[in-house]
């Protein structure tokens, strides 16, 4: 059913386009050309011709003049047709009624759109519009209404006869009429700039992207588009995640945009800037892109159109208790508007297989997936890259690139310079640089890296050579010990021992130390050595004294005290001072 439809579309569209001379009825497309009358009416309201009369001469709203076709939006009205028709021929759906409609060209202009838009909430008995403080009891002529295209429009006549009528749009995706308090009665089948954007995001990410440009129309979809991908990427650089806009313009939707392209796209190659995301009307782009492909637009928004027409009959159906036989109220019964709306908003409808369901915001539940977007959640976008083909000048390439600023290689960090992350220098890392490489205690890293490494030790074995001499040394003074203190008495023999002990102590630095041994070696080294040279100290001018004057060298027993005043004189620790950090052999800038 769905492929027949977009074929139908298509074909309309191609044939319009491709004809040297269009058919007497297209030629002369009237604002009520579109209508059927039947049991249930809905109304349409598309863009089918655009403004040709200058707008800044207008004074009245009768002087506007619409008379340049618009093919894409011709077709959009057809879809609409071609749905209903389709409805009205199968009679499963609504069995033993008939729809109807009243499609109106809105010229894209809030001065035209109003009058369609009154006559659609007139009652049905009388196709009058009173005014009353309570239409709880009104049926209006018009159940539902398949339209507007743009959010600008749905801005005008979106809190219109909010209690008469339902608006089903097929393009408006501002995400402000998301807010029910405001606009209680609109739906949509087409997804809201948050997901839009939120994909174009996921979608440059998944490519490396992260310099680019936007470009919007100067109206409603453009301006609110812009601020919401600007917004977003603020958010993503919040989480690290660098997407940076490098520039961003709107093109003037009603006057002439030549002027503001040429400029838009010098400013673009002056960014060096090779993605562009758009957020602009059909008209706009096919300025600003003269190889730009309608034919896709044209059946991704003929689908919302359809899916609008089946929404309204789906709702319509399970009002009207139908089943695929009959209606259990017939053609005859009432059709209240909020009655309507309550079934519309938890109305599911199946269209070739692809089940659509209103949200909470009474828009689309999902994206409806296409060639490229295999599948989307909140969280990962899955894309048929094989789908994929780029191009640049007559050239088929690989994936392009669109970055500030090259990635940083091995070893280096990266500067932000100006006021976007994405763009940086790259600066060689120093040794123990924190900024760069943050270790954890006992470790650090070197020059030009990014790592930390883990400190290697050496010491000596037992069964080296050095361990060996040490060991004999010290046997050796064992053995003369009792020689010297003979001839030498107790300080000779004091000094010989701590000589012994230093030689010995040096044992402690021999195999893997553990905490006990390294607590050891300073001590014991350091209290050895100073005792031996406190003792050789006082030995020397005792000895001057005794050849001098034949003085007893054991007169002076004061020695031993003054070796362990040197000792300890020598071993007491010194007093820790706080000293200022030395500079660091490199400002970083």
């Amino acid at each position: 059913m769905a492929s027949c439809f977009t074929l139908l579309v298509l074909c309309c569209f191609f044939t319009l386009s491709c004809s040297e001379s269009l058919p007497e009825w297209v030629s002369d497309i009237s604002p009520n050309l579109f209508s059927l009358s039947g049991d249930i009416m809905l109304g349409g309201l598309f863009p089918i011709n655009d403004v040709t009369s200058n707008l800044s001469d207008i004074t009245e709203t009768n002087q506007i003049s619409c008379k340049s076709l618009n093919l894409r939006t011709l077709g959009l009205a057809i879809a609409m047709k071609y749905a209903v028709d389709e409805i009205n021929r199968n009679q499963t759906l609504l069995p033993g009624i008939k729809l109807g409609y009243e499609i109106y060209d809105t010229c894209r202009q809030s001065s035209i759109i109003i009058k369609p838009t009154l006559s659609f909430l007139t009652e049905k008995s009388d196709q009058e519009l009173p005014v009353q403080c309570n239409y709880t009891d009104n049926e209006t002529s018009i159940v539902a209404v398949i339209g507007p295209l743009g959010s600008e429009m749905v801005s005008v006549i979106g809190k219109l006869g909010k209690d008469l009528t339902h608006y089903i749009s097929y393009g408006a995706t501002s995400d402000k009429f998301g807010d029910k308090l405001l606009y209680p009665s609109f739906f949509r089948t087409v997804p809201s700039d948050k997901w839009q954007v939120d994909v174009m995001i996921k979608k440059i990410e998944e490519f490396g992207w992260n310099w680019v440009a936007i470009v919007g129309s100067d109206e409603e979809y453009g301006q609110r588009g812009v601020q919401m991908f600007t917004k977003m990427t603020v958010n993503k650089l919040a989480e690290n995640t660098s997407v940076c806009v490098a520039y961003q313009s709107l093109i003037p939707v009603y006057t002439d945009p030549k002027p503001a392209i040429k400029t838009i796209i010098h400013n673009i190659r002056v960014t060096s800037v090779r993605v562009v995301v758009v957020f602009t009307l059909p008209e706009p782009i096919v300025a600003f892109f003269k190889e730009f492909v309608e034919a896709p637009a044209v059946q991704t928004s003929a689908f919302s159109v359809y899916a609008a027409v089946y929404s309204v009959a789906q709702a319509l159906h399970n009002l009207l208790e139908c089943n695929s036989t009959a209606c259990k109220w017939g053609s005859g019964s009432k059709i209240y508007p909020w009655k309507l709306l309550q079934v519309l908003k938890n109305t599911s409808v199946d269209i070739n297989g692809t089940d659509l369901d209103f949200d909470k915001d009474m828009g689309l539940d999902k994206l409806i997936s296409s060639g490229l977007v295999r599948e989307y959640t909140e969280k990962k976008l899955f894309l048929n890259k094989s789908l994929l083909q780029w191009h640049f000048l007559q050239q088929m390439l690989q994936v392009p690139e669109s970055a500030c600023s090259a990635m940083c290689g091995k070893g280096q960090d990266h500067r932000v310079k100006g006021v976007h992350s994405c763009c940086f220098d790259c600066i060689d890392c120093l040794a123990d640089d924190i900024e760069c490489t943050k270790c954890p205690n006992h470790q650090w890293s070197h020059n030009h890296s990014t790592n930390c490494t883990d400190p290697i030790f050496n010491f000596f074995t037992w069964n080296s050579q050095d361990a060996v001499i040490m060991m004999l040394v010290g046997m050796l003074l064992l053995v003369c010990q009792g020689a010297v203190g003979a001839s030498g008495g107790t300080l000779s023999c004091v000094a010989v021992l701590s000589t012994m002990g230093a030689c010995l102590s040096l044992l402690f630095f021999l195999g893997e130390p553990g905490d006990v041994v390294c607590r050891l070696q300073l001590p014991c080294t350091s209290i050895f050595q100073t005792v031996t040279l406190s003792v050789i100290l006082i030995l020397h001018p005792a000895v001057m004294c005794w050849i001098v004057s034949g003085a007893s060298l054991h007169s002076l027993h004061l020695g031993s005290c003054l070796v362990y005043f040197c000792t300890f004189l020598e071993d007491v620790p010194p007093t820790q001072t706080e000293e200022e950090p030395e500079p660091k052999a490199q400002e970083r800038q």
